[in-house]
């Protein structure tokens, strides 16, 4: 049985899963509205063994061969209420109590997990941009300059260079709402720091680097996939691809890295304890190559579309493999 945790409108998981349906291989989804709510451990010296009911189903460890962490979270519990009939001071103490117990059981279910066949890395989450930042030049990938500050003075100073104003964490997605937000990268200019305080909070500028193409990657088990997009010959998305132009849409067309390029890439995958995952890098005027980002559980379908590459197939015979 294939387990997967996603959210509950992800087109990639439901492309993977109709592969399992096709080809009868049993899986179990994980998603906002598909949580765990009851459970049966029992841990002796003989053996351990791990029950959960989700919905009316049950879902016997022992027969787990593969787990796919996409996206989104392990719910446990949705339909229990605790500490409803306490007083305000009570009920934080039970509050504490009861997260961290559940935390507890959420942590060994997820190692339990792990321990199968696993695509995807729970503990790593959506990712750190410093740290992947830091792993990417430790390998010999090429990174824009970024500088992290707090001091408005500082900051100043690179006002008049070609300065990026970016997030250390992209968006902000609202399951409840089914809303989604993310920060629009800026140029930096003095208006943007005009009137601020002498510290601010924590900004992060990246040295802006013209580009020939952008990349989009897909990663998984050493195998990748890329594509190219012209996204700098149009002002709307020359800046930040995101700015779709939907009435002149940026060429993009199947695109092949340079093998010591891809061997870079595939040191810095294992670096990141990731077998899997997006990145976003670019082409200079100068051919150089250089790393933006790795997103762990980023979409792959563009890549999928515009390289004309079959990754959902890649994706469930990894997992059924």
């Amino acid at each position: 049985m294939i387990v997967i945790i996603s959210k509950a409108v992800d087109e990639s998981t439901n492309d993977v899963i109709r592969h399992c349906i096709l080809n009868q291989i049993p899986f179990m989804r994980f998603s906002e509205e598909n949580f765990v709510n009851s459970v049966y451990i029992q841990l002796s010296s003989e053996k351990i063994e791990i029950k959960l009911l989700i919905g009316d189903s049950i879902l016997d460890f022992d027969e787990i061969t593969s787990f796919w962490f996409r996206k989104n979270d392990l719910l446990l519990f949705e339909n229990v209420k605790i500490c409803t009939e306490l007083t305000i001071d009570k009920r934080e103490i039970c509050n504490f109590i009861s997260d961290s117990e559940l935390k507890a059981l959420k942590d060994f279910l997820i190692y339990s997990l792990q321990k199968k066949k696993t695509l995807g890395n729970y503990a790593v989450g959506d990712g750190n941009k410093l740290i992947s930042f830091s792993i990417a030049s430790e390998v010999g990938l090429n990174i824009p300059k970024s500088i992290i500050s707090s001091d408005t003075q500082f900051l100043l100073q690179y006002a008049n260079s070609k300065q990026i104003v970016k997030p250390l964490e992209d968006g902000f997605y609202s399951s409840s709402t089914d809303e989604y937000s993310y920060t629009e990268y800026k140029l930096l200019n003095k208006e943007i720091l005009a009137d601020k305080d002498e510290f601010l909070f924590p900004s992060c500028l990246q040295e802006y680097i013209e580009k020939k193409i952008e990349l989009r990657i897909f990663y998984i088990d050493e195998k990748i996939f890329s594509m190219a997009i012209f996204s700098q010959l149009d002002p709307k998305t020359k800046l930040d691809f995101r700015n779709y132009n939907f009435e002149k849409m940026n060429r993009m067309l199947p695109y092949k890295l340079p093998d010591l390029v891809e061997d870079k890439i595939i040191l810095f995958m294992k670096k990141m304890e990731l077998n899997t995952g997006s990145i976003d890098m670019i082409l200079t005027n100068d051919n150089e190559y250089v790393f933006l980002e790795v997103n762990p559980v980023g979409q792959y379908g563009m890549v999928q579309y515009f390289g004309n590459y079959n990754l959902d197939l890649e994706v469930f015979n990894y997992l059924a493999g």
